[in-house]
């Protein structure tokens, strides 16, 4: 099964960038604590906003850490198969990349700094709150999972504590969903790359709600994306998306590497690239890339979980 490059150099480019990325996200990766809990050094942007966050019961770090590794390891397989070292088909392809998108949009979401739209810490407090409502429906089931041999699940004296925790948050910050989330990701996204000089910017949010609802069909068994124009073997322009989830998690790595003290973050690196010349700007490569694509179905049909 072909990966969906038909012949455009764009889209050659588009999967090599992606490629070559996926290896300095590895080495990003390396960089990181090998615990969550020794994510934000003192003193960092990240420890500050740590401070200022309500009580939840899962703690912000823990969302961050475990969302670089989910959007990471998704880009490998997707990586995997872009380099032909392996066949797939368009479901688990496609239910992995929105995965790496989905991860990486939340992490941006939560510790990209305040921009004239959007503030930090209301931004986290949102994604704690998406948190907190998931854990709360596992854990208010805890106890027919139980008398279902299932073995997985803390004591119940933690399953306690964090429900308690999740109802007092989800009492003062209601969640919002993903596609909501995904269009502040957006929004926040191009302001953040305005301010680094990444030039102008085109505004992705259909372009991450595309992946997010042809994704969700898919990785739902729906029918409805085999009424699609399909590129190669997928209902999508894949390269494009890979290109697309690539960014996403580059940025999520940068910003916790800032954020958090680590090392190199966002505005270093946005710096490096403005000096390459011989490359066309991503904004300019992803407007440049495949069909128009076609109205997109609404997500409240696609994602019923």
């Amino acid at each position: 099964m072909q990966f969906g490059i038909q012949g455009s150099p764009n889209q050659r480019f588009a999967v090599d960038a992606a490629l070559s990325n996926v290896e300095q996200m590895a080495r990003w990766q390396r960089m990181l604590p090998s615990h969550w809990t020794h994510l934000a050094k003192p003193g960092s942007h990240l420890d500050a906003l740590l401070d200022e966050l309500p009580r939840g019961p899962v703690d912000l770090r823990e969302t961050l850490f475990e969302g670089l590794w989910a959007g990471f390891t998704c880009l490998e397989e997707v990586a995997s198969f872009a380099r032909q070292e392996r066949g797939s088909a368009s479901p688990p392809v496609l239910t992995v990349l929105r995965t790496a998108m989905l991860a990486g949009s939340r992490v941006i979401y939560a510790v990209a700094p305040s921009t004239k739209s959007s503030d930090q810490l209301a931004r986290a407090t949102t994604v704690m709150a998406q948190e907190a409502a998931s854990v709360r429906r596992l854990y208010e089931m805890s106890e027919g999972y139980r008398d279902a041999g299932i073995v997985n699940l803390p004591p119940q004296d933690q399953i306690d504590e964090r429900l308690e925790l999740a109802e007092e948050l989800l009492a003062k910050r209601p969640f919002f969903g993903d596609a909501k989330l995904l269009e502040g990701v957006a929004t926040v996204t191009a302001e953040l790359l305005e301010e680094i000089g990444q030039g102008s910017t085109p505004n992705i949010t259909h372009d991450l709600l595309w992946l997010f609802n042809v994704g969700s069909g898919v990785a739902h068994g729906l029918g409805w994306p085999s009424q699609l124009l399909w590129v190669g073997s997928f209902p999508t322009n894949l390269p494009r998306d890979f290109l697309l989830a690539r960014i996403i998690v580059d940025h999520a790595h940068q910003l916790v590497l800032e954020e958090s003290g680590i090392g190199t973050g966002l505005k270093a690196v946005g710096k490096q690239r403005n000096r390459r010349r011989s490359r066309p700007p991503r904004s300019r490569l992803l407007g440049r890339l495949g069909w128009r694509r076609q109205p997109q179905p609404d997500d409240d049909a696609l994602d019923p979980g």
